[in-house]
């Protein structure tokens, strides 16, 4: 069985009830999860109003990402993540809630980010 690219999965989630996904996604990382991050937004030391640029950083399904911006509505947040699915998940939510921002396929290589295939950026 070949691993699905990321277009694949894309098209497969729009036909997809995302929070069914989610819902999965949140029993597996516990349920103590959406308290840590609301306290991690609630440390972000700027004024609710100013207009942040934020990278979520192993983003996951972006939950961590969505409660800055829930915090921070004038935020833009850019989401990566080595996981094709993850990211394919938290862009679909991201268009589907109106949360701009940018999600990218990557893996860490040293220093740098560099995309899957081994090309550097």
């Amino acid at each position: 069985m070949e691993i699905p690219t990321q277009a694949e999965i894309e098209d497969k989630l729009r036909g997809e009830d995302l929070n069914i996904w989610l819902d999965l996604w949140h029993a597996e990382q516990g349920p103590a999860k959406p308290a840590a991050l609301k306290l991690i937004s609630a440390a972000v030391p700027f004024p609710i109003d100013q207009g942040l640029r934020v990278l979520d950083v192993g983003c996951g399904a972006g939950d961590g990402g969505r409660v800055i911006h829930s915090r921070f509505p004038h935020a833009q947040i850019d989401f990566v993540d080595r996981n094709e699915f993850f990211v394919s998940l938290c862009g679909a939510v991201n268009r589907r809630d109106g949360i701009l921002g940018r999600t990218w396929v990557r893996d860490l290589d040293g220093t740098r980010l560099a995309p899957r295939s081994g090309k550097r950026i």
